[in-house]
């Protein structure tokens, strides 16, 4: 979906899902977004949801190719073969960054998909380094019924706060409320279905 006719089509299903707004149609932006995800790829909502995830995080390097030699003799007992020393290569090097580089794309895509489909109040929620798995489990932590409910209950005890003439206790007790809330929004998931 490189090309500027996939990039339209991205926008245009895009377009398709209801902006996400709050809590009162968190259920309908979740539904439309995945639905819109099925059409731009067929893995993308299990990606965004984490239930397929990139065996590696990052890219990896491939060693000289005498440490990769002598590590092939270590495991077969004998000097390898030209061909037995790129089938490695290829197997614990350039399949693996491959296949982040397919991850990353996907990313890319469930990311820029939830952004186009949130309002600017939601988007304070997205980091710019996380992935659209993150992404997606930061917003859903804030607008679904039970992250909802759990920040709001946190936010009363903070708006709750009192100073009664003790500084200390009045900063650790605002300390923890906001810590409390920030451990809501950054470690509840929301089931993927």
């Amino acid at each position: 979906m490189a090309s500027y006719e996939g990039t339209k089509a991205v926008e245009q299903i895009a377009n398709s899902v209801p902006t996400l707004e709050g809590t009162q149609n968190f259920g309908k932006w979740r539904q439309g977004l995945r639905h819109a995800a099925d059409c731009v790829d067929e893995d993308l909502w299990s990606i965004m949801t984490g239930r397929i995830r990139s065996p590696i995080s990052e890219p990896r390097t491939a060693p000289a190719v005498e440490a990769v030699r002598q590590q092939l003799i270590g495991q077969l007992g004998r000097e390898p073969t030209d061909v037995e020393t790129q089938e490695w290569v290829q197997e614990h090097i350039t399949g693996p960054n491959e296949q982040l580089e397919w991850f990353d794309a996907r990313h890319r895509l469930g990311r820029h998909l939830i952004y186009k489909t949130i309002n600017d109040a939601a988007r304070t929620f997205m980091s710019d380094g996380t992935d659209s798995f993150e992404a997606f489990q930061c917003v859903a932590s804030v607008y679904s019924r039970h992250g909802h409910s759990a920040l709001t209950q946190k936010w009363a005890s903070l708006n709750a706060l009192t100073y009664s003439n003790d500084a200390h206790a009045f900063v650790a007790s605002f300390q923890l409320c906001l810590e409390e809330a920030n451990a809501i929004v950054a470690d509840h998931p929301l089931p993927p279905e």
